[in-house]
């Protein structure tokens, strides 16, 4: 029976951008275990489990709209270098709050007052390849 929308799997993934550096894997460690459709996931990959078998392994490709969005020049915003907490250097993650809203940046170019700080996902703009292995749906085993 194949995979489908909250149906709970476990899989093995290897993720590539698009110059075909690795960003994550799960090999040698526990599979991932997450269920279909859920908001914690991307929908790109959402969509690309659904209709898998175990044991079956797919290269899914998902396009920034279906992974984490495309990228935003008018999120790189200029910050006071006193309101940075640390070292303000290039490279390092900031946090802070805009309008309540938890936001993660990170420092790309320091000023002599102020630092240009990215808030765009690290992964935005990115067309993502997933190389995946269905190990087990909702218990049933390979």
């Amino acid at each position: 029976m194949p995979a489908q929308v909250n149906d709970e799997v476990k899989l093995h993934f290897t993720g590539f951008l698009e110059n075909g550096e690795m960003f994550d894997t799960s090999e040698g460690k526990d599979p991932l275990k997450l269920k279909i459709g859920s908001e914690e996931i991307i929908p790109g990959f959402n969509k690309g489990l659904e209709g898998m078998e175990v044991g079956e392994e797919r290269q899914i490709q998902i396009p920034p709209a279906l992974a984490y969005g495309t990228y935003h020049d008018d999120l790189i915003w200029e910050v006071s270098r006193d309101s940075l907490e640390g070292a303000a250097k290039v490279g390092a993650v900031v946090a802070g709050k805009v309008d309540g809203e938890e936001l993660t940046g990170k420092i790309i170019e320091i000023k002599d007052e102020d630092a240009l700080v990215d808030f765009n996902h690290p992964l935005a703009g990115q067309t993502l390849t997933f190389d995946v292995k269905l190990l087990e749906i909702s218990g049933r085993n390979s």
